[in-house]
């Protein structure tokens, strides 16, 4: 029987969310973790957002630029086109 690739994905995923709300000390009830499986993440952070009645959705961004940004695409462009909320994106 193969190995449950997501299920581990997701484990690492929660694994690093928790020690980093840990390191930065967030405090309950001011954020919410929310793990989605989907090819076009842009799309599933905005529809994600929606449900949840977001008020902004916060999101790094790495500024490639060029062929880079062509090749690789954009995130953080994708969320913004679809979000019916403020984004606010955050340049690294």
């Amino acid at each position: 029987m193969p190995p449950n690739y997501y299920g581990v994905l997701e484990q690492q995923a929660r694994s690093s969310m928790i020690k980093l709300l840990q390191r930065k000390k967030m405090k309950p009830m001011k954020y919410r973790v929310v793990f989605e499986r989907a090819t076009d993440i842009g799309w599933a952070i905005a529809r994600q957002a929606k449900k949840l009645r977001a008020s902004v959705i916060v999101m790094g961004s790495h500024g490639r630029t060029g062929l880079q940004r062509l090749l690789l695409g954009s995130v953080a462009e994708r969320t913004l086109r679809y979000a019916e909320c403020p984004v606010l994106i955050v340049k690294k």
